[in-house]
């Protein structure tokens, strides 16, 4: 049995797809499965169940996948520990500081030997591969990004659109609303027109085929005054709300009717790029905090 077997039978593992396994690893997909083939003949048992369109992942390999992904995680870590401390800050970009702020202060907390750089993007960044690229990870959001160029680790649940509203407004005591019952009422996004945020607000009104009658930009504090004094409401996630609306008895949020355009909170690094055990490190803190510490 060689290392190089169980990376492949890794790779294969989390993709169930050989053709698209062989060329992330440049390689043959014969000599892939002949790789695996040989670590299933050394093995004794089969890991996979294979047939004419796909090859599946069966229970003697997801046994088998729990035990190498530990342990190839605990050898890379070991390998690293070998060469002597570089002050190499990961560098994580973002579109909301705020959402993720708490996340990345406790891994720092938890490992101060690795140093974070974070950058906040334009939505025009994000869709920029080449800028994006330039970044060892992506927090954000799923919707935004050209999935067949990145690998990309879901954070939580979709979201659907709320409205974030008054509460003296005569509407807000419904448990869900139509666009079109707020067609009276100005709408308020954040300032940057080439945010993730308001490219959010604009899916949703092309969507629902809504135009507002004003439309208002301003800062979160701004969003906030407008909307708690029944000048305007805004359309936003409960995700956002909790991040960037501060908590007021006087604003509420109502989910929107028939609107399928979501956001996705995800973590993402460019597709084939090796990661280095502090990066795995990284990755699997975030999916572990937001278990342990769920936005909503």
């Amino acid at each position: 049995m060689e290392l190089l077997q169980l990376r492949y039978f890794l790779k294969l593992a989390e993709s169930e797809h050989l053709t698209k396994t062989a060329l992330k690893l440049r390689i043959s997909p014969p000599s892939l499965s002949s790789s695996i083939k040989k670590l299933e003949h050394e093995l004794g048992v089969a890991l996979f169940t294979r047939s004419k369109q796909r090859i599946h992942l069966n229970e003697n390999g997801k046994n088998f996948y729990q035990y190498v992904n530990r342990s190839l995680s605990i050898l890379d870590e070991g390998i690293e520990s070998l060469h002597p401390i570089r002050n190499y800050a990961l560098s994580i970009a973002l579109t909301s500081q705020s959402v993720y702020a708490d996340m990345l202060y406790a891994f720092e907390q938890q490992y101060p030997e690795i140093p974070l750089k974070s950058s906040t993007l334009t939505y025009s960044d994000v869709i920029n591969s080449e800028t994006l690229n330039h970044h060892d990870f992506y927090l954000g959001i799923i919707e935004d990004l050209n999935a067949s160029e990145r690998e990309i680790i879901q954070l939580c649940s979709s979201e659907s659109p709320v409205v974030m509203i008054a509460r003296s407004h005569p509407l807000a005591s419904k448990k869900a609303l139509y666009l079109e019952e707020l067609k009276d009422m100005p709408f308020i996004s954040i300032t940057q027109e080439n945010s993730s945020a308001t490219q959010f607000v604009f899916r949703v009104f092309e969507e629902a085929h809504f135009k507002p009658h004003k439309f208002f930009e301003g800062n979160y504090l701004v969003r906030q005054k407008m909307v708690s004094e029944n000048k305007a409401v805004a359309i936003t996630t409960m995700v956002g709300a909790v991040a960037n609306a501060l908590k007021s008895p006087m604003v509420t949020f109502i989910p929107i009717i028939g609107i399928k355009a979501t956001r996705t909170q995800s973590i993402s690094w460019p597709k084939q790029k090796p990661l280095s055990a502090s990066e795995k490190k990284f990755i699997r803190f975030c999916q572990n905090y937001f278990k342990k510490h769920p936005w909503i």
